[in-house]
């Protein structure tokens, strides 16, 4: 968890149920309440769209024996009905790469593929 609260993770990291929140290892762990939470959310929004032109946004599994779940081709913000907030980066982000330099290139992906983002792009440093 970051300085903010924040739980940050990478598209496609694993994200297992556990007692608490946060990392163990390799592995991330969401506590009982909020990985529930999740769930439900990626389920209510599953069936709201038309699933022939989407992929899945998490695949569903078990791990040590306890429910699991990885996210993949969604980047973003999730802020959970406990206040638990999970910013998920894409797969070009390191763990203990810096956050904000991924923002960034994220910023320029989307500028690259809709003119929304085009504006205020933020300044890459090399």
């Amino acid at each position: 968890m970051n300085a903010e609260g924040i739980h940050i993770l990478r598209e496609y990291d694993r994200i297992v149920q556990g007692e608490t929140s946060g990392w163990q290892g390799e592995t991330f762990f969401l506590a009982a309440q909020s990985f529930q939470a999740l769930v439900a959310l990626i389920e209510r929004e599953t069936e709201t769209h038309d699933q022939s032109n989407l992929n899945p946004v998490a695949t569903f599994s078990h791990e040590r024996g306890r429910p699991a779940l990885r996210l993949q081709q969604w980047v973003g913000v999730l802020r959970l009905p406990d206040g638990t907030v999970l910013e998920v980066l894409p797969k070009t982000h390191e763990r203990g790469d810096d956050a904000q330099a991924c923002r960034d290139v994220l910023l320029q992906m989307l500028a690259v593929t809709d003119e929304r983002f085009r504006e205020a792009l933020p300044t890459l440093s090399r």
